[in-house]
This record gives C-alpha cells, structure tokens and sequence, in this order.
C-alpha cells in the first residue's frame, strides 16, 4: 500500500538515499511538533501547587492523530524502502524490550511465534 501511495503522495522518491533523508526531515518535524505539546503541559505542571502534573491531553487529541498517522506513515515508507515487515519490526521490538524490562511478560513468548 505504501508503495501504492507514493506514486501519487509522495515527491522526493530517487534516489532512495534523498527520499530517506526527506523523510528524516519529516520525522525531525514532527519531533518538534510533538514536544510542542509537551512544552505547554511541562510548564503547567511546573505550576502545579500539588506536585502533580495533572496535565489535561484531550485538548492535543486531533494535532496528535494526525502527528501518529503520520509517524505511522513514514515507519512504513522506510520499512518499504529496506523490504522490512512492519508487523514483524514491531513484534521484534515488544520482545526485545520486553526481555530487558518485563522478562516475565506475555510479550517475550511472542518470539516463538
């Protein structure tokens, strides 16, 4: 499907080093954009006279879909560039990080899957 859409979406597509470097412009964007959400919650949590955060996210809900959507967006541009399964880089990450920080967890059998 990615592939699909970047025949149609997508500008910088050769060669794959420039597309890639394009999309690292992207994510470094969105870097920016997420943790200007976070900006306004650290400082009304360092305002909180109860030594909790009590920040409020809701009011971020539609510029996050989008920033999600397009996270998602580009992890399978590049996966689609390197013939990488999504599915499969993320169940490899649960595992991994579930073998260093949950070993007990339901996520390490899924290597045996």
């Amino acid at each position: 499907m990615q592939a699909e859409y970047d025949l149609v979406g997508w500008d910088i597509k050769d060669p794959p080093f420039e597309k890639f470097r394009h999309i690292s412009f992207h994510l470094a964007m969105m870097a920016g954009q997420v943790s200007t959400v976070c900006e306004a919650g650290e400082h009304a949590a360092h305002r909180a006279t109860n030594g909790t955060s009590g920040v409020d996210l809701s009011g971020s809900r539609e510029q996050m879909q989008w920033l999600v959507a397009d996270m998602l967006f580009h992890s399978a541009q590049i996966a689609n560039m390197l013939e990488l399964d999504l599915s499969h880089c993320l169940i490899a990450r649960y595992v991994r990080n579930a073998g260093k920080f949950a070993p007990d967890s339901q996520f390490v059998s899924l290597a045996q899957e």
